[in-house]
């Protein structure tokens, strides 16, 4: 069985290989070789050895629900970023791949072989890697995901359609409502495209309406404005005249502005003189009076130099052995410190021990009391049939009654064939008397059902809970265990006991005599140095005093000189304000009227523009009557359902129905040989009918045949359209030839005889002369047991799912 790093190392010599033999053609298609998922939906360990499908046919088994399905979503996943299911959407695609999840895909294209890993990393950072015969292909994720669909050939929907047979597209062929059917085979073939292009096209055509009206407007209003250009020009004239009397007046002012402020220039050189003399005098008055009290301050305080040194003296005397206390104190304190933050962390690590203690046997207790309820609710249950049985049985039960209810319908048909009714008088007794014994175990289900594998499921849920609980309590009280220990042994270590206590208190109470001592001496000793530099700076001071009544007299003799001029001053500054309120008036009306003026030859110049403007919409609007017409013909005409829609699927219908009732003969074994496929319209719309002729040589419509019959008919359908979808040449990112194949299910539980399914499997391996891998996913294990390559899917008790490759 081959691994991922074993494809890998094949991969050069493959591409040597293919070297040597012509170009692939460019009909070579997707062909699926291997799958290795981790941390994808219930796929949560590594798939080791990796899912491989090495044979042309291979059957995917196991029960329902076990992650078989999940397959076809880690290749999509890997591929496209997407699910292959509907009932899943709402779900964010990070929650299908975990942290540390991904997907890794292997599959031959067109001669090469590549090899796809998508996933995120153990941070939740996504990220995307391929390869070619072994070679790393560089670029971001978005690069990437572009180069993956040009080697497909196929975008998503094209990829799921050609290569997924869905189970829930094979019952809608069957539907009983041809609309319904008609849906189906637009979504298989891509048809919902003209669909599109005609909503397109209405959207189209309502801008260019739109467009057409707003130009509309746009002639109207621009023909109005063109009627005001006389008017325009008669107001620009006007404006023009008055812009040069305001002009002449605005001179005039300004001239003599500029006179009488030459005036004010010269005259400001003495009023600032002045004012400078008098700021200059009252600022040396102030600094006199505020230096000759300081003076008288600091003469008095001097008288007191002897007094002070003598006190500074002898408290020094008495704080001299401060020094030698104070580092043995700091020891003793930080031994203290420690041991009191020791103890408190140890009464909290005894505290949580009772307290987990005390809670875990209060939750034991209640796990216990809820435990030993449900169980007597369980033992008092009217039924010990749980939901899985019950499902089976009803399932049994239904597919019985059909299979009587055929078999009434054939007696009808075929009551002039005596052998014919012989063998089916036989099969009907047989199948009334297994319809009994099954309604037998039908009557035993009850309302009770549910609740019994319901309670079940909690009782399993608590006891796993409560051993859980039990197991982190012991390893808790462990832990707490250890670290009361070793805080117990640290606080003996840490040297703080009865007689550090004792001498600690004795010092703390020395230190504190001798710092009430300090304080009067420090504030002696920095009230003795000031005292000492007091002379040097009252001679100072004295010097500046003299130096200030010299600058006073100079600054007395300057104030005089300037007074004689501040009246003229006065006189020339408020000549200068009021010429200069003129000018500012005569500046407002000049600029009012050449903006004035400049708007309306503004407004001339767009109005003279207007004309080109009109000839541009009279030509836009000729130009959109143009688009929406073809717009309309499109609309209406091209995309319509009676146009192109209906012309497709009718060149379609021909082939498939050859192809069709060929599958419905090998399915049947020739019971039912021929199908009929035509459109017809309905009430609201268009349809598919489905006719199959049936043994008495009529046309029916598939509604009307039994399950298991219908399961073959829309078999037969969807396993032509597949061949079909195969066999199509490559057009953009909707068709391309797939050579891998999955049925989903295929509804094989409908089959009620082991002959069908042997037909249905037979039918299948012909699909192989159109597919290189046939992979059918079912679980039903006799019917996997006929295909040559088998994988069989198991999901665990913790609900993980688990892939075999068995054959």
């Amino acid at each position: 069985m081959k691994t991922l790093e074993s494809f890998s190392k094949e991969a050069p010599k493959e591409r040597v290989t293919a070297s040597k033999k012509p170009p692939p053609s460019p009909h070579d298609g997707f062909v699926l070789q291997a799958v290795e998922m981790k941390g994808f939906m219930r796929y949560l360990e590594r798939t080791s050895p990796p899912i491989t499908f090495p044979g042309k046919f291979t059957a995917v088994t196991g029960p329902t629900g076990a992650g078989k399905t999940t397959i076809l979503d880690a290749i999509t996943f890997a591929l496209y970023k997407r699910s292959t299911r509907t009932d899943i959407r709402g779900i964010r695609i990070s929650e299908i791949c975990r942290n540390g999840g991904y997907v890794t895909l292997i599959f031959h294209q067109g001669g090469s072989v590549y090899e796809v890993k998508r996933g995120f990393s153990s941070t939740g950072s996504p990220y995307l890697e391929l390869r070619r015969d072994g070679k790393n292909i560089r670029g971001t994720i978005p690069e990437l995901e572009a180069v993956i669909e040009d080697i497909i050939g196929l975008d998503y929907d094209g990829f799921r359609n050609s290569t997924f047979v869905r189970q829930e597209e094979m019952k809608q062929l069957g539907a009983d409502r041809p609309s319904e059917r008609l849906e189906v085979f637009q979504k298989l073939f891509r048809l919902e495209t003209f669909e599109k292009a005609a909503d397109i096209a209405k959207e189209r055509l309502d801008a260019v309406r739109a467009e057409m009206q707003a130009a509309e407007g746009e002639l109207l209003v621009l023909r109005e404005q063109l009627s005001q250009l006389s008017r325009l020009r008669e107001e620009v004239e006007s404006w023009e005249g008055r812009v040069v009397r305001y002009g002449g007046a605005h001179e005039v002012a300004e001239s003599q502005l500029s006179s009488r402020q030459e005036e004010l220039k010269e005259l400001e050189k003495g009023h600032e003189a002045q004012i400078e003399a008098k700021t200059t005098l009252e600022a040396l008055r102030s600094s006199r009076e505020d230096l000759e009290q300081r003076l008288q301050d600091k003469r008095e305080v001097l008288r007191r130099l002897p007094e002070l040194k003598e006190r500074a003296e002898k408290l020094s005397k008495e704080v001299r052995e401060l020094e030698g206390l104070g580092e043995e104190t700091q020891d003793l304190m930080a031994r203290q410190q420690r041991v009191a933050l020791l103890r408190k962390e140890l009464e909290s690590v005894e505290d949580r021990m009772r307290d987990a203690e005390a809670s875990f046997k209060a939750l034991v207790a209640s796990m216990e009391r809820k435990i030993q309820g449900e169980e007597t609710r369980l033992a008092g249950l009217s039924t010990d049939i749980g939901v899985e049985e019950a499902f089976q049985v009803l399932k049994q039960e239904g597919s019985l009654e059909e299979r009587v209810t055929r078999i009434r319908k054939e007696l009808r048909w075929l009551s002039h064939k005596v052998d014919l009714v012989e063998m089916l008088r036989k099969e009907q007794g047989e199948t009334q008397k297994a319809l009994t014994a099954t309604k037998k175990k039908v009557r035993g289900i009850n309302r009770d059902t549910f609740l019994y594998s319901e309670i079940g499921d909690r009782i399993a849920t608590m006891r796993r809970e409560l051993d859980e609980r039990r197991e982190e309590w012991e390893g808790k009280r462990e832990e707490l265990g250890r670290k009361r220990q070793e805080l117990r042994g640290t606080i003996e270590k840490a040297g703080y006991g009865p007689e550090e206590k004792k001498r600690l208190s004795a010092l703390r109470e020395a230190l504190e005599r001798l710092r009430e001592k300090m304080k009067p001496l420090q504030r002696a000793r920095e009230e003795l140095q000031r005292l000492e530099d007091l002379e040097d700076l009252i001679g100072e001071m004295e010097t500046q005093r003299s130096e200030i009544l010299d600058r006073m007299r100079e600054a007395s003799q300057l104030l005089s000189k300037a007074e004689k001029s501040e009246e003229a001053y006065e006189k020339a500054r408020k000549d200068v304000e009021l010429l200069r309120e003129r000018r500012d008036e005569a500046t407002k009306t000049l600029y009012e009227a050449e903006a004035s003026l400049k708007a309306a030859q503004q407004q001339l110049h767009d109005l003279q523009q207007l004309e080109t403007r009109l000839k541009d919409a009279e030509s836009r609007l000729k130009e959109h009557r143009a688009v929406a017409e073809v717009h309309a013909i499109l609309r209406e005409g091209v995309f319509h359902k009676k146009g192109v829609v209906m012309y497709a699927i009718n060149r379609l219908l021909p082939e498939l129905e050859i192809e069709t009732s060929k599958n419905l003969n090998d399915l049947t074994n020739g019971r039912l040989q021929r199908v009929k496929l035509e459109t017809h319209e309905e009430t609201r719309g268009y349809g598919i009918r489905i006719l199959v002729e049936g043994v008495d040589k009529e046309w029916h419509d598939v509604g009307v045949f039994s399950g298991g019959e219908r399961t073959q008919i829309n078999a037969a359908l969807r396993f032509a359209i597949a061949k079909e979808l195969a066999s199509m040449p490559q057009v953009g990112r909707t068709y391309g030839r797939m050579k891998t194949l999955f049925i989903d299910e295929g509804d094989l539980g409908s089959l009620d005889t082991e002959s069908s399914r042997e037909l249905f499997v037979s039918t299948l391996f012909k699909m192989g002369e159109s597919f290189e891998k046939v992979i059918l996913i079912t679980h039903l294990a006799e019917v996997a047991e006929k295909f040559p390559g088998r994988i069989r899917v198991t999901m665990t008790a913790t609900g993980e799912s688990k892939a075999e490759v068995l054959a």
